[in-house]
């Protein structure tokens, strides 16, 4: 099912779902703090909102890398990968994009290196060497 062009969304999902706009977005609403706090409120307005966007446009993100390239998993990185319940609610908001051949086989899973994922990759590339 790859290269499933006709289930593309465009847009600039890192101005939204990235860090520096998500900071961005309450900012304009006159909330700061870090982000990991911020989720923890998500359920709250005015909170809600902006995670709302933020969460749609990573999951139509990841709903058309599906769709191009019909991967066997999909891995979030990022410190929030790891908050409590964000697996779980970018899954569901995922699987609202997919087409239903991709529904029951989505494997989408937070990083297990964190945010130094980069960094050891980066490491492992200039010894020569695989970091597993």
């Amino acid at each position: 099912m790859a290269g499933e062009l006709g289930h593309a969304t465009v847009g600039h999902a890192e101005s939204i779902a990235g860090a520096d706009g998500i900071e961005k977005a309450f900012a304009a609403l006159g909330t700061s703090g870090e982000l990991s706090a911020l989720w923890c409120k998500r359920d709250r307005p005015p909170y809600r909102a902006v995670w709302n966007g933020a969460l749609d446009a990573l999951a139509m993100t990841v709903a058309t890398t599906v769709h191009f390239f019909d991967p066997r998993c999909v891995v979030i990185g990022g410190g929030l990968s790891r908050g409590e319940g964000f697996i779980d609610e970018i899954r569901h908001a995922v699987t609202e994009y997919l087409s239903d051949p991709f529904k029951a086989i989505l494997d989408l899973r937070p990083s297990l290196l964190g945010n130094g994922a980069v960094v050891i990759g980066a490491s492992a590339l200039v010894k020569g060497s695989s970091i597993f």
